[in-house]
């Protein structure tokens, strides 16, 4: 098949990032033998630059693809929220019609990503007006997340182009269960499956946590409304002998550095590629997930980042990862906004043996394993796409041990240990 992947948001591997969701799944399709086109953007969403992206490191990075890779222009944006963000993905959704309509080989299969809603807009219309399937990846709520900041009635516009692109999917994919169970309360009978954030497993060096440094958190992300980072730099600077490394940056920065009033022990790395992510990681002890529950986020990427480094996990987000952080027995959960609570949890832990922790982190990387997950998703659009349909069940949890599915993915996995170490 001839495969079209869309999304403007992921890190591209020749930027020196780690391959993100949009990157494994076009590998995937490139392995299983299938024609794939990366659809991405010149602007990049993660540190608000445009790509310094020449013809001769896109050729580069196509080879290593095994497929083409397409950067539609746009213009910048400095924060998530905001007009001139709107203005960015209305002139990407113009121009990739506009890119996708000049291309001689046009696609059997679209897979879009939401966000952004009006780029996935256009690929639906471009899939009814050239006879191609149409699939959905739901990698987070929109518009549901910005009804925090955004009266409901605004976003009715939003609300419907969802509706309609969701309706028109021959099938849906989404990166946690909270988004699956999202798309029923839009009243559409689809077929739609759960395929996690993939994430390339590697060997790790197991760290102690000695008396020779300080215990160490770890947070890498984003400095935006839905992260509760106000919360983890009170409390960490009432701990002693806590160290807190961010890797990230965002609008709250500023703030968030008055606020750690030059505490010594909270530094500040900036947005930083993945060499230097991987060591601040293997030097910590702990990755903390600090959101808010009306983010409206479902599975975060984070979890897959520390868990696939051996990190413990410190963890406000309620839903699938705090079951998880329960279940597998990796961390602790603590209440976001509650600086009291995240104290507690940040001494209990302390007290607590993080090597056993950090071994059942690992277990619970396995769940995010990208060779598994991809696989999979390759797996499902084949069998929509040819309408060979099977009366299994291929959703990709990665938990076969308690799965109950009867699912065919099963067979590519090995060694699946039990949770929580029992």
């Amino acid at each position: 098949m001839k495969v079209w992947i869309i999304n403007p948001f992921d890190n591209l591997p020749i930027e020196g990032f780690r391959p993100q969701r949009y990157w494994l799944m076009s590998k995937a399709f490139v392995e299983a033998g299938h024609e794939v086109v990366l659809w991405s953007c010149t602007f990049s969403h993660t540190n608000k630059r445009f790509r310094e992206i020449d013809e001769a490191k896109l050729c580069a990075a196509e080879k290593d693809l095994g497929g083409k890779i397409r950067l539609v222009p746009t213009i910048g944006y400095k924060k998530n929220i905001s007009f001139k963000r709107i203005l960015s993905h209305k002139i990407l959704s113009r121009n990739w019609r506009k890119m996708a309509e000049r291309e001689k080989e046009k696609p059997d299969v679209i897979i879009a990503s939401i966000p952004p809603i009006g780029l996935c807009t256009e690929a639906r219309k471009f899939c009814e007006k050239n006879g191609a399937k149409f699939i959905v990846d739901i990698q987070d709520a929109w518009p549901e997340t910005f009804e925090r900041v955004v009266p409901k009635i605004f976003l009715s516009p939003l609300f419907k182009a969802v509706r309609k692109n969701y309706g028109a999917a021959i099938a849906l994919t989404a990166v946690s269960q909270r988004y699956v169970d999202l798309v029923k309360k839009y009243g559409v009978e689809k077929n739609v499956r759960l395929f996690y954030h993939g994430i390339e497993l590697k060997d790790y060096d197991k760290k102690s946590c000695g008396e020779e440094r300080d215990f160490t958190i770890f947070y890498a992300g984003n400095f935006g409304e839905s992260y509760d980072l106000e919360t983890l730099v009170a409390a960490v600077k009432r701990v002693n002998d806590v160290r807190l490394e961010i890797a990230g940056t965002g609008p709250k920065e500023k703030d968030l550095k008055l606020l750690a009033d030059g505490c010594e022990r909270i530094h500040f790395n900036g947005y930083v590629k993945s060499d230097e992510l991987e060591r601040l990681m293997k030097n910590a002890d702990v990755g903390i997930i600090p959101m808010f529950a009306d983010s409206y986020v479902g599975m975060p990427g984070k979890l897959a980042d520390y868990t696939s480094q051996g990190l413990a996990v410190l963890n406000s987000l309620e839903g699938e990862v705090w079951q998880m952080v329960d279940e597998y027995g990796v961390g602790l959960n603590y209440k976001a906004g509650n600086e009291e609570s995240l104290v507690a949890a940040i001494e209990k832990m302390r007290s607590q043996d993080i090597g056993k922790m950090r071994d059942r982190s690992k277990v619970l990387a396995r769940r995010f394993n990208a060779s598994v997950i991809y696989k999979g998703f390759v797996i499902f659009v084949e069998k929509w796409c040819s309408a060979s349909l099977a009366d299994e069940d291929i959703s990709c949890s990665g938990d076969c041990a308690s799965c109950s599915a009867k699912c065919s993915m099963e067979k590519y996995y090995t060694n699946v240990p039990e949770r929580n170490g029992r």
